[in-house]
Order: C-alpha cells, then structure tokens, then sequence
C-alpha cells in the first residue's frame, strides 16, 4: 500500500487546483481517495509542491 504522495503527484495535484480542477476529478486523475487530495491541500497553505 502506497500511502505517500510522489513528488510528481504533489505537483500534479498543485497544477490541477491552479486550473480549478475538483478534489473529485484530481482524486479520479491521480486514482487515489479525495480525502488524500483534501489532506495534501490542507497540508501546507498556499498549496506549492
């Protein structure tokens, strides 16, 4: 179980929220739970991979 983001899908996750993309629809891209997408976006505030 991969349960860390990459460094790619931190920054895949950061580009996509810059275009307005949905935590759903990054969730979907990225094949991981919303809820992993909600957390990395809390994470750190502004987002910046």
């Amino acid at each position: 179980m991969s349960s860390s983001l990459s460094s790619h899908e931190r920054s895949v996750i950061e580009t996509m929220t810059k275009l307005n993309h949905s935590i759903r629809e990054i969730a979907r891209f990225l094949k991981r739970f919303p809820a992993t997408i909600t957390y990395e976006l809390n994470r750190i505030k502004p987002y910046d991979a």
